[in-house]
């Protein structure tokens, strides 16, 4: 028993020293297929470059077969002796056709200069001609907005032309509501200055609103504001200071009552006068008063 384990044994390690060596083997010759793949790479760059090579020795081929034929020379372009023939030909010796070879080279390399120049004149022209059709869209973009600006600011003009037209009709008519002088026949503001001015009755021209009496004034610059307001849908808050100031006493009964009519129809009206008027339309009246040293102090009636 113990004899047969000792044969298995070693028939196991003679087959097993066996299979390495298969497998070294094996290992050698993928590394040589490995190295014949890499040479066939290699061997088909060398015939890609030769190819391209061969291509072009046929241009070159050509471009002399051509140089031939115009030069009326009967050579052939395989024939090793062609150089000395075309030479002997012109009467040129090997030399001279180098220098004649080399001027060439020259003259082709100038004219290559200047086709990249000309190539780099071309794109320069281009792009001018892009930058000429954005300048243009540009100018055209520029005169739409100039005419859009230009019709807008006519727009706003012709607004702002009826809107004092509009306040300059109703000054009027608050004018002559609140008093029975109807010395004028329409009030004119100006549209650059926004002056007052008005035109008497029986005078030609409009006279400034500044030269007429303090009374009328006052008047007057009541008027245009209420109109303003009135204009403007501005119902929230009126602040009148003395609106009475300057005007006589038979006119201040009727700047009240309408003033009494133009608080009822806004949210809030603060007014201050040393007149006991509007107080019937009053929701709060605050009075000021002097002690008997001089001091100012508020006394709130309701």
């Amino acid at each position: 028993m113990k004899h047969d384990e000792e044969l298995l044994k070693k028939a196991y390690n003679e087959k097993n020293k066996n299979l390495q060596k298969l497998e070294d083997t094996i290992r050698t010759y993928a590394n040589k297929i490995e190295g014949f793949k890499n040479l066939r790479k290699r061997l088909q760059t060398l015939m890609t470059k030769r190819g391209k090579i061969e291509n072009k020795i046929q241009e070159c081929n050509k471009l002399i077969e051509t140089g031939l034929k115009f030069l009326g020379l009967p050579f052939e372009v395989e024939d090793p002796e062609l150089k000395v023939k075309v030479a002997q030909r012109f009467l040129l010796d090997p030399e001279k056709l180098e220098d004649a070879k080399k001027e060439y080279e020259n003259i082709k390399k100038k004219i290559e200069e200047k086709t990249s120049e000309k190539n780099k004149k071309k794109e320069d022209l281009r792009k001018d001609k892009k930058e000429m059709v954005e300048l243009e869209q540009r100018l055209e973009a520029a005169e739409l907005a100039r005419q859009l600006t230009e019709r807008l600011e006519a727009a706003i003009k012709t607004r702002r032309s009826d809107m004092l037209k509009k306040i300059e009709v109703r000054a009027l008519s608050y004018y002559e509501r609140m008093t029975d002088q109807h010395d004028y026949d329409s009030i004119r503001i100006n549209p650059e200055t926004y002056v007052v001015s008005v035109h008497p009755k029986g005078l030609v021209e409009h006279i400034p609103a500044m030269r007429d009496g303090g009374g009328h004034q006052t008047i007057l610059a009541l008027a245009v504001r209420l109109a303003l307001l009135e204009t403007l849908r501005f119902r929230s808050l009126l602040i009148l200071d003395e609106p009475t100031y300057g005007v006589d006493s038979k006119n201040i009964p009727q700047i009240a009552e309408y003033l009494g009519e133009t608080a009822r129809l806004l949210a809030q009206t603060i007014l201050v006068t040393h007149h006991d008027i509007c107080e019937e339309e009053a929701s709060n009246i605050i009075e000021v008063e002097k002690d008997e040293k001089g001091v100012s102090f508020v006394k709130t009636k309701f």
